[in-house]
């Protein structure tokens, strides 16, 4: 690691690397902060930033490196940070990444160097629809899916939800990640948990850095 001017003053002040142009993310844009790129909307981070925080305290605490996890669907590519989080506990997974937004897909492979590849499939698609048709199933579904801070409604209804879980192999995970930091978000993550729960009992929460991210286990 060089510990050059740029590197040691982003600890300080954060700087625009590109601003995206993007329809569907207005305020799109990767900054450089802390060391590093992320990937930002105008009120959340996308990738590499507090979202790493959450996904990793989630994946510790249900003990993903000894899950043997194979094959994962992650709904909401943004930059990568997901499967680069879960190739540290084994570069051998395959993750199939769905993905809405081409300007999304264009700065993570110019900026983070998310490429398809032999561990990466990446569809260029609406998860919503993706899901209706896919006819594989997986060892965990991973949903990230937003549009700066908000989850689009049809992605927190109970039919999807089940949709969701007829793609998991037994002992799957359903993974859901949930903005919990304002009093109103908080409010919307626990109204949707009630759904969950009536949809997939057993479901629970799971508190990851100032988000919440919902949990079920395919029996």
């Amino acid at each position: 690691m060089k510990w050059n001017w740029p590197y040691i003053k982003s600890f300080f002040n954060e700087t625009l690397v590109e601003q995206g142009h993007s329809k569907l993310n207005p305020g799109l844009a990767v900054w450089y902060a802390y060391g590093r790129k992320m990937l930002n909307t105008t009120h959340v981070n996308y990738s590499f930033g507090r979202l790493d925080k959450v996904f990793r305290s989630a994946f510790q605490q249900l003990g993903i490196g000894g899950r043997g996890l194979q094959d994962v669907l992650l709904l909401g590519l943004g930059a990568g940070n997901v499967p680069r989080i879960l190739w540290e506990y084994d570069p051998q997974i395959k993750v199939v990444a769905v993905e809405i937004d081409p300007e999304v897909l264009r700065l993570a492979a110019a900026h983070f160097g998310m490429q398809p590849g032999p561990q990466l499939e990446i569809v260029l698609a609406d998860a919503l629809l993706y899901v209706g048709e896919c006819k594989r199933t997986f060892d965990m579904v991973v949903v990230d899916l937003f549009v700066d801070a908000e989850v689009p409604e049809a992605a927190c209804n109970q039919l999807y939800l089940l949709q969701l879980t007829a793609l998991l192999k037994a002992n799957g995970l359903l993974v859901f990640n949930r903005l919990a930091h304002t009093a109103q978000l908080r409010q919307q993550t626990v109204d949707f948990g009630r759904k969950m729960v009536e949809a997939l009992p057993g479901a629970y929460a799971l508190d990851a850095d100032l988000n919440r991210v919902w949990v079920y286990e395919k029996k």
